[in-house]
């Protein structure tokens, strides 16, 4: 199985394998600074797992997933995902109607608009 990961004004600096082998680490650096993602053999996601920190040298254990931020180590979980079908992908639009209308009154050769009024729709 051959799978593209495309991801936009950065470098993939590292990867690694979860023990598992279903999920990928990578250690991205881009305009934004260093960062580490998740991506997942059976789904086209990447989830940022580093948060905030400037992260790097992601590591793989038994117990989870570590990374490098100012010398400390951090430990963190990728969220399992899976993949669903919808068989209806399109959404259903709701139509806004306006509940507040102004009553319009003619005066000779003028037109007066009064204050909105709550009309239901």
């Amino acid at each position: 199985m051959i799978k593209k990961v495309i991801v936009s004004e950065q470098s993939a600096i590292s990867l690694t394998w979860s023990p598992q082998g279903d999920k990928l680490a990578l250690d991205l650096h881009g305009p934004a600074g260093s960062q580490v993602v998740v991506t997942y053999i059976d789904a086209d996601v990447l989830v940022l797992v580093s948060g905030e920190y400037v992260a790097k040298d992601s590591t793989w254990l038994e117990d989870g997933l570590y990374f490098s931020h100012q010398g400390r180590w951090y430990h963190t979980m990728a969220p399992d995902v899976q993949g669903v079908i919808v068989p209806n992908p399109v959404p259903q639009v709701l139509q806004r109607q306006r509940i507040l209308s102004p009553t319009v009154i003619k005066e000779g050769n003028s037109i007066r608009l009064t204050r909105p009024s709550l009309t239901m729709p």
